[in-house]
């Protein structure tokens, strides 16, 4: 049975003054993510999970966050490249649950949040999924 890698790059969808926010960056909208990537090796039929932490950093302001993936590359000058989820050949996107999906945080304070992957019996493509 082969090990399998899988990378996700979180994102997060705000609500923040009723303005909608998808964003890279998340720390410039008042949101912190520890850590920022998730990596597991994975097996096939395998199921693992890693906390992380969502926080609100702004002072006064209360958020509303829905987690969310995306896949992702990098292209020939290193950046990140992010494409919808399911999109590209080795995505994990069908692997990975949030829970709870949606927080809402009051200003200064934190939560965690379990990312969970579920990989299927069956990988037709060998290598990093992302």
């Amino acid at each position: 049975m082969k090990n399998f890698l899988v990378t996700s790059a979180l994102i997060l969808a705000g609500s923040l003054v009723g303005d909608h926010v998808v964003t890279q960056n998340a720390y410039a909208f008042g949101v912190g993510v520890q850590p920022s990537t998730v990596e597991m090796t994975i097996k096939p039929g395998d199921r693992q999970r890693q906390v992380i932490t969502v926080g609100n950093v702004h002072k006064t302001k209360t958020i509303s966050m829905t987690m969310g993936l995306a896949d992702w590359s990098l292209d020939e000058t290193g950046q990140l490249v992010l494409s919808p989820p399911g999109e590209t050949e080795r995505s994990a996107a069908d692997w990975i649950r949030f829970s709870p999906a949606s927080v809402t945080l009051k200003p200064e304070t934190s939560m965690d949040v379990i990312v969970e992957i579920s990989a299927p019996y069956k990988i037709e493509t060998k290598g990093d999924h992302r």
